[in-house]
């Protein structure tokens, strides 16, 4: 791995301004480990019940179409990494007695890819990532290794990236101060009359700022809304009061 050019690359992730950068930084990442073929998937959290998917990759488009058309489709190549929780490599050959990598490569190795590298992320928002570089041709496990702190470190500045232009284009921060002050204390219970006693509104303008709150995060009613802002980590602790 040429250092100068993946300290360019990993300097340039934190200034994208759009998504559609995302797949072009993939793909010269991709290039720059030797392993030409990627998958950046994103799992955004908006709901308990039905998760979106977005994906970035450079996979043929027969795999694509095949993942997608599989009986369990998609869902499938999620929960074989859901159990990963540290970024690890994986091989078709050494990798079968690794349960915790075992379903990766099992995975890929049906397309024909005999080794890769597996990256989980979790944002603060709850949203999920996998980043994965496949490659046809085996690589010794120390060239893994290499192409593993790279990727990790790589795909942890995208990552980012990526919650902070989807947070930028968002709902979250549009809530003005007061709004945050009020979705903050109805996530601890308080009633709207607790709020405005707390914050020192009236009773009449708590509750049209939370009505506010719900109609900005798309909430369906108030416990909704304290739902999604709890999920997506909306509303952060406060350090004030911290007894040690």
């Amino acid at each position: 791995m040429d250092i100068k050019k993946f300290s360019s690359l990993a300097k340039r992730t934190t200034s994208i301004s759009c998504f559609e950068s995302i797949h072009l930084l993939c793909e010269e990442f991709a290039k720059l480990a030797s392993m030409k073929q990627f998958i950046f998937t994103i799992v955004e959290n908006n709901s308990l019940y039905s998760s979106k998917l977005r994906n970035f990759s450079n996979l043929s488009d027969e795999v694509k179409n095949d993942i997608k058309s599989s009986s369990e489709g998609e869902s499938a190549f999620i929960n074989c990494q859901l159990d990963n929780y540290t970024p690890q490599h994986w091989d078709a050959k050494s990798s079968k007695g690794n349960s915790d990598v075992k379903m990766v490569a099992t995975f890929f190795s049906k397309y024909g890819f005999t080794c890769g590298v597996n990256i989980p992320i979790k944002a603060k928002s709850g949203d999920l990532a996998f980043f994965n570089l496949v490659c046809e041709t085996p690589l010794e496990a120390n060239e893994l290794d290499s192409i593993l702190v790279f990727a990790h470190t790589f795909s942890s500045y995208l990552f980012a990236s990526y919650v902070r232009i989807k947070e930028e284009c968002g709902a979250v921060s549009k809530l003005s101060p007061r709004e945050n002050d009020c979705l903050f204390w109805a996530c601890e219970g308080k009633t709207a009359w607790e709020i405005s006693k707390i914050i020192g509104l009236s009773q009449r303008t708590v509750t049209f700022h939370l009505m506010n709150i719900i109609s900005k995060l798309q909430a369906n009613n108030r416990q909704h809304a304290v739902a999604l802002a709890i999920m997506k980590g909306i509303v952060k602790p406060t350090f004030r009061n911290v007894q040690v």
